[in-house]
């Protein structure tokens, strides 16, 4: 029981450590400062990320761990999956939600 909250602790970091580049290059690269460069740069980023995650909902199955039957995980895995899916550079400025 211990192991497998270990692994849904450092799943779930490691998850959201990978997505905090993807969200900081949509709001710094967004606006005056895209190019295609950087869109397609963030696309495959974000692509490669929620291939790993779509891999892990069908297969049960982490990188450099193996098999892992979780429901937690796979539910936290579609949530980063639209994450990633929103996480793209766009042509305008990004305003913050509270401005």
């Amino acid at each position: 029981m211990t192991d497998s909250i270990s692994i849904y602790a450092i799943v779930i970091a490691l998850g959201i450590i990978f997505y905090l580049p993807a969200l900081w290059a949509r709001h710094a690269w967004s606006g005056k400062s895209f190019t295609i460069a950087r869109f397609w740069g963030t696309n495959l980023y974000n692509i490669f990320f929620g291939y790993l995650h779509m891999r892990f909902i069908e297969k049960n199955d982490l990188p450099f761990y193996g098999y892992q039957d979780s429901s937690v995980l796979g539910w936290f895995s579609i949530v980063m999956i639209l994450a990633h899916a929103c996480a793209h550079t766009v042509t305008w400025d990004i305003k913050s939600w509270r401005s």
